[in-house]
């Protein structure tokens, strides 16, 4: 008799990250962002740092999803990579501080460093095994270009004031950091060109769907003129500029 479910490709996937055997599970594995989260001063920061949606396109689509229906794999990736920086500063899926007085500042530090480099490599765990960077949605190219900064070992200034963020810095080596953000940014090339008639789908067919590609394009447009200018590749920029 024939099946009638779903293909695993077109199925969506429960929050639940892929370990290897004998990695531990993480805290946040099963986490989803909370409606709090997309109110909080970190995450107006974040929109000013990394302007890939519009401030009012996360906060309605997670609201609008059941805590018990599976995140689909764009957007599973999305609220994990989410949470990683969350982490990374010191905050749950609220946005609230997760902070102890009665623990020494440096245990800490080398605590929320641990937890970020552990979901952070769980991302990119995920992004492999669903070959994400073969398959391209709007969600995870997005999630990935999101993702490329918390493989880094920077230090943003801290918003607000009393968040230090402390980054990945050995979870990705530079040899393989390079290609695979490379990858994303050609992906949010094509996606913003073709959108919906590339047959991926990647939004929405609405009124509004030029928009909420215009911030991909951009962000990568500016990221990739920057990076080859600073690089002193001239000759790479793109004639436009």
């Amino acid at each position: 008799m024939a099946s009638t479910s779903r293909s695993s490709s077109d199925a969506p996937l429960p929050f639940v990250p892929s370990l290897a055997e004998g990695e531990p599970s993480s805290p946040f594995g099963a986490t989803r962002l909370q409606p709090r989260f997309f109110a909080s001063e970190l995450f107006c920061w974040f929109h000013l740092q990394f302007p890939l949606f519009d401030l009012q396109e996360l906060p309605s689509r997670f609201n609008a999803i059941q805590s018990s229906t599976p995140l689909e794999r764009g957007l599973y990736l999305l609220n994990h990579t989410l949470m990683a920086w969350a982490t990374s500063f010191g905050l749950d899926e609220n946005g609230c501080g997760m902070i102890n007085v009665d623990v020494d500042e440096g245990a800490i530090i080398k605590d929320r460093r641990e937890t970020s480099n552990m979901l952070v490599g769980q991302c990119l765990k995920t992004v492999e095994r669903m070959g994400m960077l073969r398959k391209m949605s709007f969600d995870s190219t997005r999630a990935v270009l999101l993702l490329m900064p918390l493989t880094k070992g920077m230090i943003f200034p801290p918003r607000p004031v009393y968040i230090l963020l402390i980054h990945s810095t050995d979870v990705m080596s530079e040899a393989d950091r390079e290609p695979m953000h490379y990858a994303a940014l050609q992906q949010a090339y094509h996606l913003s060109k073709l959108g919906v008639s590339c047959g991926v789908n990647p939004i929405p067919e609405d009124v509004n769907a030029a928009i909420k590609r215009a911030p991909l394009f951009w962000y990568a447009h500016v990221t990739e003129g920057t990076t080859s200018g600073l690089q002193d590749k001239y000759d790479s920029l793109p004639l436009t500029l």
